[in-house]
């Protein structure tokens, strides 16, 4: 973890950044549903089946169903069709047990109540503050679309995607390991922009709530492990601050 000092932020511009946050929210989910409206249309020859995608709502409850289809198909034995053959299936999280496992753990974690502040995506033309101090500003949403084309039909087989994040060119959300950092990450993105937004303690408390959650459960997965001690921490994910070179940009800071 990398720690740094931090030079006073101007609160009228805190202030205007907290509510272009807000903002950035609303405009952020629906540009990403008419987008997947738009795909669902070309996509999709079936009138029929286009219910479930049209009475879709992105939140964290739809987002825990689309994760939960993952966990699923992870019960069954068709996992080899879902995840590229370049993942590779022997390190610990990527296991089928324990790579659903990680779902398991993501599924729950999308289930607290606050999660849903976490899932929509920030838009940088309505909220420049944030991505001028976040370097990986991404959300629940860009986690879960990585992984399943029809997230907005969890009742059905997921049909999966390579796993890749744009803003994280070098992790792959196939990767246990990856997806469980990318998962901390936006939690930790919050708490390093509430820190220079000025935003109250409820909220670090409500983010600090849900990191708790996420990592007592990948702690429980690698305590009932049958590993060595020194397995056990080369498989455990990184845990970053929120001063950490890759989390915050130094010089904006």
């Amino acid at each position: 973890i990398n720690q740094g000092s931090t030079t006073p932020v101007n609160t009228s511009a805190s202030a205007t950044a907290t509510t272009a946050a807000a903002a950035s929210i609303t405009a952020g989910a629906r540009g990403r549903s008419q987008q997947d409206e738009h795909d669902d249309d070309d996509d999709d020859d079936d009138d029929d089946d286009d219910d479930s995608a049209e009475s879709f709502e992105l939140n964290a409850k739809s987002l825990a169903e689309s994760v939960g289809s993952l966990v699923r198909a992870f019960s069954s034995s068709s996992t080899n069709v879902l995840r590229p053959k370049s993942i590779n299936r022997s390190s610990f999280w990527n296991t089928n047990l324990k790579y659903r496992q990680a779902l398991e753990i993501f599924m729950d974690l999308l289930r607290q109540p606050g999660c849903d502040s976490y899932v929509h995506p920030m838009e940088q033309n309505t909220n420049p503050f944030y991505f001028s101090i976040i370097r990986h500003p991404i959300c629940f949403y860009d986690i879960v679309h990585a992984l399943v084309a029809n997230y907005d039909q969890p009742s059905k087989a997921p049909i999966s995607r390579n796993g890749k994040i744009a803003l994280l060119k070098k992790w792959n959300m196939w990767n246990g390991h990856e997806l469980l950092q990318a998962i901390d990450l936006v939690l930790v993105n919050a708490l390093a922009y509430g820190k220079h937004a000025g935003e109250q303690r409820s909220e670090r408390a409500r983010v600090n709530k849900l990191r708790k959650k996420l990592w007592a459960g990948i702690k429980s997965v690698l305590q009932r492990a049958n590993i060595t001690d020194e397995q056990r921490r080369f498989a455990t994910p990184t845990r970053r601050g929120e001063t950490s070179g890759f989390v915050v940009n130094k010089k904006n800071t």
